[in-house]
């Protein structure tokens, strides 16, 4: 049986020695005025409103309100540039706040976050969420 133990031993020596050579290798010297100058701060606000009908053929396929609510949105990134032209940031923000809610509907609003659960049966009223 054949060993190759004159090459690995040739191997691991010279991958010992770029590991060693590598901490005595210059760095460049890390500044900020790129993660700085080169750093963006971007954002929007948006208003959301839906409004929607559907007819009721228990009462006579009168049309009745089934979705009407509002919402407002927005939302804040900031992205930085790069330091050591290696390490960056991106941090974003967002929130939307009910402004109303006026449908009678199972359906949650999907557009804001909502503190009443209406669950989708025939007659149990709209209990608060825990």
């Amino acid at each position: 049986m054949r060993t190759f133990s004159g090459k690995r031993s040739t191997l691991a020596l010279a991958i010992a020695g770029v590991t060693a050579m590598s901490g005595f290798m210059a760095m460049p010297e890390a500044r900020a005025e790129g993660f700085i100058d080169d750093s963006t701060l971007t954002g929007g606000i948006y208003y959301w409103q839906r409004e929607r009908d559907r007819k009721d053929v228990t009462d006579g396929d009168k049309y009745k309100t089934n979705l009407s609510h509002s919402t407002w949105n927005a939302n804040l990134d900031f992205q930085s540039g790069y330091a050591a032209d290696m390490f960056g940031l991106d941090i974003a923000a967002f929130t939307a706040i009910e402004m109303a809610e006026n449908g009678d509907s199972s359906h949650p609003n999907e557009i804001a976050f909502q503190k009443v659960i209406k669950p989708m049966t025939k007659t149990g009223p709209a209990t608060k969420a825990v």
